[in-house]
């Protein structure tokens, strides 16, 4: 799913109108996305406008519905311009009336990003898809405001809206709102901002978090924006980029299989693959850490693309066209709980902690002109350090020497599984020792749900039961889903949701992509969730069925591959073993988030 997008701009009145409020939608003021300066392109190729006209909403609530539209809208002089016509409902009549008086005076555009057009330093410039606008309370785009479209020249295309009409200059001014916001409740926001306020605090970013709380960011991306400039925060601080400084022309350069045959055969690798090695030095340097074998730089692993390639001077692999397919994608195909969700922090160099909410304000009813006693919130860290997963696969010599795009997609692919298998098991289970992560089911904290003494079959009230547990812990409906044993998807595929009723449905339906659905949530299947586990007299016969907000699991990767030649295991057979080692690392930021049945029998 794409994701989603969000930018203030700020709208300022020139003259009061009428059944029509003119705005600037957007401008292509670079907006700071931590890793680089985003800049939406406003030449009419690169803007969607098939969703005009666009619903204007209150704070981003898209669970309510929309207090107005935005019309007549337009790309003129590098902006895009807009008319509010607001709704006839009591709370629409009262937030036009603040915007006529000059109160509310800040719009956000919602958004989806396209896709990068051009890059220029840390400036990406980007094609996108407006959604919708939401009336919030403090601007970002300074080169944007409300009104300032109206002496602009009608220029640019407009798009049809059912009911458009020119704007008028007619004055029509009313009595100032008393309800701001009635889209999040007051205790609901005093949290929001309690708990923004008080990682601001801790970690030294008062000015950023003022300004979260100004825009109606929500608490999940303000911790995104924390993480972004964390740097400024001593033991908070991610460290800095691994990256060399490679250019496109030297990621395309790079040859996973020369890299390989030069830790076999050092004096062909002085010959044939003095570049792998090279940036192999480089970036030991950059890390301050020697690879056990030969290191492939992180900026390879994400944009190196292996699908596509044409041969080049001295037999040389150089790929030609750039078709997506990185190895975090390979690795994200590969590994379950990364498809469904689990966050993926890349690049890391130093160990990390993460804010996190243990307790919550307290609110208290008072009387005309009372006080209430203070309060705050409890907060601890989440940790990662990198602890060093390592998988295998076995070629032949003369598989290694075909310089083939096939081989070098398949090289890599071989690496990606092998390390998305054992991180999928530890998500899900890991032990949580000094050398292996805390899985999800040895975490304290997450619900449970119990079928009996001895286990037994899931019914569809023990499915309703896990996300009653998730639903009461706040998870986020659009992240949760069900993860669970080859043979209970078996065995759900067959139980009806009503006994003996085919008509109600199954349990486990069809979904998309390969994976199921589950009381309406995505569902997928692992034999890396646990089907022996005991239960009173079952024996090792039970099953394990997850449930959660997967996007709660973190997953640390600290830099590039380390690619490991062993010689010996295979020598009699002249065959190679390849060892390929990533430091990793598994968090939990909400335990509450996940639910388990560990006693399903099938």
């Amino acid at each position: 799913m794409p994701k989603y997008h969000t930018r203030e701009i700020e709208f300022r009145a020139d003259e009061t109108v009428g059944d029509l409020i003119p705005c600037v939608l957007s401008s292509e003021t670079p907006v700071e996305r931590g890793q680089y300066l985003e800049v939406l392109s406003h030449t009419p190729a690169d803007v969607d406008l098939s969703r005009a006209p666009l619903p204007l909403l209150v704070q981003h609530d898209r669970t309510q519905l929309n207090v107005g539209v935005i019309e007549q809208i337009r790309l003129v002089g590098g902006k895009l311009l807009g008319a509010a016509r607001f709704g006839a409902s009591a709370l629409a009549q009262e937030i036009r009336a603040d915007v006529l008086s000059r109160i509310i005076n800040s719009l956000s555009v919602g958004y989806r990003v396209i896709k990068p057009i051009s890059e220029s330093g840390r400036t990406v410039r980007f094609a996108w898809q407006p959604l919708e606008c939401s009336i919030v309370s403090v601007p970002a785009d300074e080169n944007a405001g409300f009104w300032r479209s109206i002496n602009q020249p009608s220029k640019g295309k407009i798009m049809p809206d059912n009911n458009s009409t020119e704007i008028t200059d007619t004055t029509d001014q009313r009595t100032r709102s008393q309800v701001r916001s009635a889209t999040r409740s007051m205790a609901d926001e005093r949290e929001r901002a309690s708990e923004i306020f008080a990682i601001g605090r801790v970690h030294n970013l008062g000015d950023l978090a003022e300004r979260a709380v100004a825009d109606g960011t929500s608490l999940d991306d303000f911790r995104n924006l924390a993480l972004s400039r964390m740097r400024d925060s001593g033991s908070l601080r991610l460290s800095e980029s691994p990256e060399i400084g490679m250019s496109r022309g030297e990621i395309e350069r790079f040859s996973f299989r020369r890299a390989i045959l030069s830790r076999i055969d050092p004096q062909w690798g002085a010959r044939e693959a003095g570049f792998e090695m090279e940036v192999s030095r480089a970036y030991a340097k950059q890390i301050g850490k020697d690879p056990q074998g030969i290191f492939v730089p992180p900026e390879v692993l994400q944009h190196r693309d292996m699908t596509v390639g044409t041969p080049s001077a001295g037999g040389h692999l150089v790929a030609t066209e750039h078709m997506g397919a990185n190895f975090i994608d390979v690795l994200r195909q590969a590994s379950m709980v990364m498809a469904l969700g689990a966050t993926n922090l890349a690049g890391l160099t130093g160990n990390v902690a993460i804010p996190r909410k243990t307790g919550t304000a307290t609110v208290y009813w008072v009387p005309e002109n009372g006080a209430p006693p203070p309060s705050a919130i409890a907060l601890d860290q989440i940790g990662l350090t990198p602890k060093t997963v390592a998988g295998y696969s076995d070629y032949s010599r003369r598989l290694l020497q075909q310089a083939t795009p096939d081989i070098e997609s398949l090289l890599r692919r071989d690496f990606a599984e092998t390390i998305a298998v054992e991180l999928d098991r530890v998500v899900i289970i890991g032990a949580g020792t000094s050398t292996e992560p805390r899985g999800i089911l040895n975490t304290s904290g997450i619900g449970s749900v119990a079928i009996g003494a001895n286990g037994g079959p899931i019914t569809w009230d023990h499915v309703l039961q896990l996300e009653e547990a998730l639903v009461a812990a706040h998870a986020d409906a659009s992240s949760i889903a069900y993860l669970t044993t080859t043979k209970v998807r078996r065995k759900l595929k067959g139980t009806t949701k009503v006994p003996s009723d085919a008509g109600a449905g199954f349990i486990w339906e069809n979904g998309q992509e390969g994976f199921g659905t589950v009381n309406t949530y995505r569902a997928a299947a692992s034999t890396n969730v646990p089907s022996n586990l005991v239960k009173g007299t079952s024996g090792a016969v039970c099953s394990a069925v997850l449930a959660g907000d997967f996007s709660q699991v973190y997953i640390g990767n600290w830099g590039g591959l380390d690619i490991l030649i062993d010689p010996y295991t295979l020598g009699t057979s002249g065959a190679q073993r390849i060892i390929a080692l990533q430091d990793v690392d598994v968090a939990l930021r909400l335990a509450a988030c996940f639910a388990a049945i560990l006693d399903a029998t099938t």
